[in-house]
């Protein structure tokens, strides 16, 4: 008895234009890196500490900025321009690296 072929399940394209890989979730638009993105306390430990340590109200103040503050971040370069690969800024950049990409065309008219 032989036994039935079995289908296999077709891989989804990636969407890659200029090196960037669009089929991700997030891109970061300082560097071009595609990882998802880390989130961050705005402020410094030090200064809290020194706070905390001068006076408790001030300390207690800065404390909650710092924890209501939270933002996302690239992981590779710390820079807060990170976004979803389906915003506009997104396709603003896909439609930039299609232009960019394309071969460029060599005629030369030259007399």
């Amino acid at each position: 008895m032989s036994q039935p072929i079995r289908k296999q399940k077709p891989k989804p394209r990636k969407k890659v234009i200029g090196g960037v890989d669009f089929s991700k979730d997030y891109i970061c638009l300082t560097c071009g890196c595609q990882r998802t993105p880390i989130n961050v306390r705005r402020g410094h430990v030090a200064i809290e500490t020194l706070l905390w340590l001068c006076y408790i109200v001030p300390g207690v103040v800065y404390t909650l900025w710092r924890t209501l503050r939270r933002h996302d971040v690239c992981p590779k370069c710390r820079n807060p321009s990170i976004v979803k690969t389906t915003s506009p800024q997104a396709f603003q950049l896909q439609r930039l690296m299609k232009t960019l990409s394309q071969p460029k065309d060599k005629t030369t008219g030259e007399a």
